[in-house]
C-alpha cells in the first residue's frame, strides 16, 4: 500500500509541476507506466528525475533569449537579440542572431522593435548617378578666340561659342583618348545652357593626326520644325564635309540628354537614352574599315554653332553653351536608375 500511495503521490507531484505556467520542452521518461501496474519507487524516481532535469533545463539562455530546440527534449536560446536584430537559420546547425546587410543604394537604421529600409540617391546606375564625373585631362579643340572651356573640376565641363558666333557651321569642343579596348560605349550627359536654334551638343570622334571628326549633333529646331539629330564629318572644326539628317522624333522641349557611342571593333554606331540606362540607336553606323576615319583616337565632346542667315542669327547665338556632367567609358556597364 505504501508503494501505491508513494506512485501516487509521485504522479500528482509530476501534474502539480506541468499546471506551472513556464514555457518546457516536450519531455521524455524512461519508464512506462500503464493503468493498473504496481509502480516500483526505483522506476516512479527515475521518471521523477527525469521530468525535474527536463523542466528545470528550460527556458534556455539568458533573459529575452529566443528559444528552438536544441534537440534530445532540450532548448537551447539565441540572443538577447540588439536593436534591428533577426533570427537567421543555418544549414544544419543552430540558428544565429544577425543584422541586416544593406545592399547598394539601401539604408538600413534599426530601433528597439522595428527595421526601416530607405533607399539613397545612389541605387543604381542611371538617371541620377553622375558620379563617373567628367574628364580632368583633355585636348581643346577650337577653342581661343571665339571658344572657350570652363571646368569645375570632375563635376562639369562647360563649353561657350563666344560673343563672336561663327557665320559658318563651326563646332567647339575637347578630345578624350579613347578607351584602349573594345567593345566599349562612351556614356554622356550634356545640358544645354541655352536652347537656340541651330545650336547644342555635338559627340563624336576626333582623329588627332587628320584633324577630321564626325559627331552626332543635337539640334535644338523641333521646336521649329527643324530635325532634331544630324550626323555630320567634318575635314577641321570649321569645314564641314556632310550631314544626315534621319527623321528621328525628339521632344521640343530640350533639356538635359544622354547619348553614348559605341566601337564594337568593326563599327562606331551612335545612340540616345531617356534614363542613362537603356541607350536606343539613332540609326547613324559607319565601319571602321575605309570609313571618313580610317583611324581615330579621341572622342569629342562639345558644342556646335552655326548663326543662321536670318534676322536673329548672329544676336541669338551669342555667348550658348552647353555643360557636360558626365562622361563615361564603362557605359557598356550602365544599369537602369531608381
Amino acid at each position: 500500500m505504501r508503494k501505491i500511495r508513494c506512485g501516487f503521490s509521485t504522479v500528482t507531484l509530476g501534474l502539480a509541476i506541468f499546471a506551472t505556467p513556464s514555457v518546457h520542452a516536450a519531455c521524455s521518461v524512461p519508464n512506462t507506466l500503464n493503468n493498473g501496474h504496481v509502480a516500483d519507487a526505483t522506476q516512479v524516481m527515475a521518471n521523477f528525475n527525469a521530468l525535474n532535469t527536463c523542466i528545470n533545463g528550460a527556458p534556455a539562455g539568458s533573459t529575452n533569449a529566443v528559444q528552438y530546440n536544441a534537440g534530445s527534449g532540450s532548448f537551447g536560446g539565441v540572443g538577447p537579440l540588439a536593436n534591428g536584430q533577426i533570427v537567421i537559420g543555418t544549414t544544419g546547425g543552430a540558428p544565429q542572431a544577425s543584422n541586416l546587410t544593406a545592399g547598394a543604394g539601401i539604408t538600413i537604421t534599426n530601433a528597439p522593435g522595428s527595421i526601416t529600409l530607405s533607399t539613397t540617391a545612389a541605387a543604381a546606375s542611371g538617371l541620377y548617378d553622375i558620379s563617373a564625373g567628367v574628364p580632368t585631362t583633355f585636348t581643346p579643340i577650337n577653342i581661343g578666340g571665339n571658344g572657350s572651356v570652363v571646368t569645375n573640376g570632375s563635376k562639369a565641363i562647360t563649353i561657350t561659342a563666344g560673343t563672336s558666333p561663327p557665320s559658318s557651321p563651326t563646332i567647339y569642343g575637347i578630345a578624350v583618348p579613347v578607351p584602349t579596348t573594345t567593345p566599349y560605349m562612351v556614356a554622356v550627359l550634356v545640358l544645354p545652357n541655352a536652347p537656340i536654334r541651330y545650336t547644342g551638343p555635338a559627340f563624336g570622334y576626333y582623329d588627332s593626326t587628320t584633324g577630321k571628326l564626325i559627331t552626332l549633333i543635337s539640334l535644338n529646331g523641333s521646336a521649329y520644325g527643324y530635325p532634331g539629330y544630324s550626323f555630320q564629318t567634318w575635314n577641321t572644326p570649321s569645314s564641314r564635309t556632310s550631314y544626315n539628317e534621319p527623321a528621328i522624333p525628339r521632344a521640343a522641349n530640350y533639356g538635359p540628354s544622354w547619348f553614348g557611342i559605341k566601337d564594337d571593333g568593326t563599327t562606331i554606331s551612335f545612340y540616345s537614352s531617356p534614363d542613362g540606362a537603356n541607350f536606343y540607336p539613332l540609326g547613324f553606323t559607319q565601319t571602321k574599315s575605309g570609313g571618313f576615319l580610317s583611324a581615330y583616337d579621341h572622342i569629342f565632346i562639345g558644342m556646335f554653332s552655326d548663326a543662321e542667315s536670318g534676322s536673329d542669327g548672329a544676336v541669338a547665338n551669342e555667348n550658348v553653351s552647353v555643360t557636360y556632367l558626365v562622361y563615361d567609358p564603362n557605359g557598356l556597364n550602365r544599369t537602369p536608375g531608381p
